[in-house]
């Protein structure tokens, strides 16, 4: 009789930071909730929003036992907002992504299968692709190894921020993100986890 080894299944935190963005929420979160990957819980943080996300978000909240919602009344800077949800999130890992941005169904599984797969990688990164207006894509790749990536993360971010799933005990270790790097708070994010492991995409 052959034994088959279970599949490991850990919760994921899909964190999504809005801010006057009620004309993408939707696409965003219904693109997780999509994922072939199961075992999520979906958050969204509205940064002090001026215009229908709120609503929106509460809606999508209401609607769906795997988003969770919360707002500010005041915008306090996108960092805040991801720190936030960083503190409220139950996940072993984190999974950014951004208020205009989708994922592919197969995005989470196949990040958490490498994470699992390589324990030493504390946030990993993917290729994107970016379309335009137009509907004209373009593919945007990352380097791969952590090695490369150290060479060169203090002229260039190692991530397209929105494609990363990073572990959420080293980044809460590490103290989140610093509001006062703004906009570069995500890249001095990863260079702090790196001092516990390593960065791939």
């Amino acid at each position: 009789m052959k034994h088959t080894t279970p599949i490991t299944t850990p919760l994921v935190s899909v964190v999504i930071p809005v801010f006057n963005g009620s004309s993408y929420i939707k696409r965003a979160v219904d693109s997780a909730l999509k994922s072939s990957y199961k075992n999520i819980e979906i958050i969204l943080v509205d940064d002090g929003s001026t215009d229908q996300s709120q609503f929106v978000c509460q809606t999508l909240a209401k609607k769906y036992k795997k988003v969770t919602y919360c707002g500010f009344t005041k915008n306090k800077g996108q960092g805040i907002a991801l720190n936030y949800a960083l503190k409220k999130a139950k996940g072993k890992y984190i999974c950014r992504l951004n208020q205009d941005d989708t994922m592919l169904k197969s995005r989470i599984a196949t990040q958490v299968k490498y994470l699992i797969k390589n324990p030493q990688v504390v946030a990993l990164g993917s290729s994107i692709t970016l379309v335009d207006e137009k509907g004209q894509s373009q593919i945007v790749h990352y380097l791969e190894n952590d090695a490369e990536i150290r060479k060169i993360w203090l002229v260039l971010s190692p991530f397209s921020d929105p494609s990363v799933m990073f572990d959420r005990l080293v980044a809460l270790k590490v103290g989140g993100h610093d509001q006062s790097f703004w906009p570069a708070n995500d890249t001095q994010l990863w260079i702090k986890m790196a001092q516990y492991g390593q960065l791939a995409n």
